[in-house]
Formats: C-alpha cells, structure tokens, sequence
C-alpha cells in the first residue's frame, strides 16, 4: 500500500502508461501489471482512461500472446470488455 501510495501521490501513472509503447515485451508487461496493481476507487478514473484502453485494445492484434493475455485480463477484470479480435 505504501508503494502505491507514492507512486499515485507523485503522478506515476502518465509515466507508467507511456511505457505501454515500448519495444520491449517486458516492459509492456510491467506497465500493464503496474497499472492494474495501482487500480483503487480513487485512481480508477485515472488510469482506465480512453487511450489505455484503446492502446490495450490494440494489443489484442498482437502476436505475442502474454501480451495479448493480459491486455485481456486488465480489460476484463477492469473495464467489463473482451478484446475483438480485427
């Protein structure tokens, strides 16, 4: 809780989320897990934002599955959607 705390206190979502754009497979898993784990009754609004979610979205076309996994699970557990697959 006091990782969370600070890390919402001193406006680490926008830094995590731009992190959603990376190269690296494991740091796009970060920042997802990341995110879900920072998800409270005060930071939801914050951080299930439009372009979260359209960028998780977008990793439902992707053809690295752990990626596309947990895109779904965040927007499943999260946001009540499923991915549709293009």
């Amino acid at each position: 809780p006091i990782n969370k705390e600070y890390i919402l206190r001193n406006h680490g979502i926008p830094l995590i989320s731009s992190l959603l754009s990376s190269a690296d497979e494991e740091t796009v898993l970060s920042a997802i897990t990341t995110l879900m784990f920072l998800i409270t009754d005060n930071s939801r609004n914050d951080i299930i934002t439009e372009n979260i979610i359209k960028q998780l979205e977008e990793f439902g076309n992707s053809t690295n599955s752990r990626i596309k996994n947990l895109a779904q699970i965040f927007l499943t557990d999260h946001c009540g959607k499923k991915i549709t697959e293009s």
